[in-house]
């Protein structure tokens, strides 16, 4: 467990950038210059949309069949079968699910501080 922590820290301290960050970059990269001018064109709002964007980059990179984030725990956590990490990133994917659908829902929930600011 001390040279798991350790391997941490020293990837935290080191800045040092993970597959998984990198994969969440290129995945807003790839889509956004698509989507945002269509979801401008339909009327939306473009902070609700970052903010949609953010909610389901991260919902996949810990679901399958990417997956990413689940796949770096598990390779810190060498000894935990993968099938006990993606169960403990269940409560995750149910709080992400539960977000998006109040942004969906309700999108004056994301715009509250922007719309705040702009008065």
């Amino acid at each position: 467990l001390r040279e798991r922590l350790r391997d941490v820290r020293a990837h935290v301290i080191g800045g040092e950038r993970t597959s998984a960050e990198t994969l969440d970059r290129a995945l807003v990269m790839l889509t956004i210059p698509i989507f945002f001018p269509v979801a401008i064109a339909l009327g939306y709002d473009p902070i609700w949309f970052g903010v949609v964007i953010v909610l389901v980059t991260e919902l996949g990179v810990i679901t399958p069949p990417v997956g990413i984030n689940v796949y770096v725990v598990s390779g810190i956590a060498k000894d935990v079968p993968l099938e006990i990490i993606f169960k403990g990133a269940i409560p995750f994917v149910l709080t992400l699910l539960a977000y998006l659908v109040l942004m969906v829902l309700f999108p004056q929930i994301a715009l509250f501080l922007p719309n705040l600011a702009a008065n």
